[in-house]
């Protein structure tokens, strides 16, 4: 919020305030309601634990979104910015849902029965998901996974630089500390994605046994 009003003047940033205050408190309000279910039912365990990367997906993006109530930046910079968004949103959640699909099928079904044979309706379902290997990455199309870790570590000095010359530079720190943010932002929105496969794989096993899994992680 600081340097929305440091750029874009207090009426924006109390503006930005209100926006973010309104999402943040949507997003705390699933999360009671899903912690309220989630000690015991698997399914909202993991809806909760969905919610929980949505608040870090929020915490990054909150970071760069100011750049759309700054009235100098240029129209098409902020609809780049927000095609970069949802292409990296996009393709994140895709890769969750298909590599949990996937490992599903090759891994994760069979170690359930395993597990479900033995223990019924309580399952140690962070087994089920160990067994599926389920590691987030940053994921950007094109870019050869070798160089994650040097890409990685390129994010993180772009965003201390951004950080420390928010001050005096504050057009460059926006940048600098929100385009990496972009791409944090999708990563939590990966991990959101592996926990929403996973619900939805719970799910459609409750529908089809007619039962309610319980969890005994």
């Amino acid at each position: 919020m600081a340097i929305t009003w440091k750029l874009a003047g207090s009426g924006k940033a109390a503006e930005f305030s209100r926006v973010g205050s309104i999402l943040q408190v949507i997003i705390f309000m699933l999360q009671v309601f899903f912690y309220s279910r989630a000690r015991r039912e698997l399914l909202f365990q993991l809806y909760y634990f969905s919610s929980c990367s949505l608040t870090m997906v929020w915490t990054t993006l909150s970071l760069s979104l100011p750049i759309f109530w700054i009235d100098f930046v240029e129209f098409k910079v902020k609809l780049i910015l927000t095609f970069t968004f949802l292409i990296l949103f996009f393709v994140n959640f895709r890769y969750a849902i298909n590599y949990i699909a996937k490992q599903w099928v090759n891994i994760g079904a069979k170690k359930f029965e395993k597990i479900a044979k033995n223990s019924g309706k309580s399952v140690a379902w962070n087994e089920v998901a160990t067994s599926m290997n389920i590691m987030p990455i940053i994921y950007v199309p094109a870019m050869p996974q070798k160089w994650s870790p040097i890409f990685g570590a390129c994010l993180v000095v772009s965003m201390i630089m951004g950080l420390n010359l928010r001050v005096a530079y504050p057009i460059f720190a926006i940048f600098a500390t929100g385009i990496p943010c972009i791409i944090c932002a999708s990563f939590f929105i990966q991990v959101s994605g592996y926990y929403l496969k996973q619900a939805s794989i719970v799910k459609s096993i409750e529908k089809e046994r007619q039962i309610k899994i319980i969890t005994n992680d």
